[in-house]
């Protein structure tokens, strides 16, 4: 069985190609989740106010080359967890970060198969639906919250 990985980028806009992925963070079934960040120095006002970027005082923060390599060391052929898996991809490939299975795992279409939905949730559907039956984090666009609610809602929907 292949390793899952969970995983949220937070980027400076939509564009994979022209704007930044500004942190990614990544998470294993157990265990903390381990973040990323790209030496973004500003983001738009829409997306700071989004991510809270400047009320988490990341701008400019860099991880170190161990970091990097860890996270792609684990996600060698792994099949990646995601509310938004391929918009996540795409900003991973164009950052030459890309290194998991082909097949990957749309949580949001997971979930809605799972409680028999009559459409593809967002996240905070999931969240909603979800926190009356298990704890789960409640995402808030933080790359760590998003993972860790991610996380929290595939293992619950794993057991239905």
């Amino acid at each position: 069985m292949r390793d899952l990985i969970v995983l949220d980028t937070e980027t400076g806009g939509l564009d994979a190609n022209n704007d930044p992925l500004v942190e990614l963070t990544w998470a294993r079934r157990e265990g903390e989740p381990q973040t990323l960040w790209f030496g973004v120095k500003e983001v738009p006002e829409f997306i700071d106010n989004l991510i809270k970027f400047t009320e988490r005082g990341i701008a400019g923060r860099v991880s170190d080359h161990f970091e990097v390599q860890n996270f792609l060391a684990a996600s060698e052929g792994a099949t990646m967890v995601a509310a938004n898996p391929t918009f996540d991809m795409e900003f991973l490939k164009v950052n030459g970060l890309w290194r998991f299975h082909y097949r990957m795992l749309d949580l949001e279409a997971y979930a809605m198969a799972k409680l028999n939905l009559p459409e593809v949730p967002s996240m905070k559907n999931i969240f909603d639906e979800l926190r009356e039956y298990t704890d789960i984090t409640e995402p808030d666009h933080t790359s760590r919250n998003d993972v860790l609610a991610s996380r929290d809602a595939f293992l619950y929907l794993e057991t239905l």
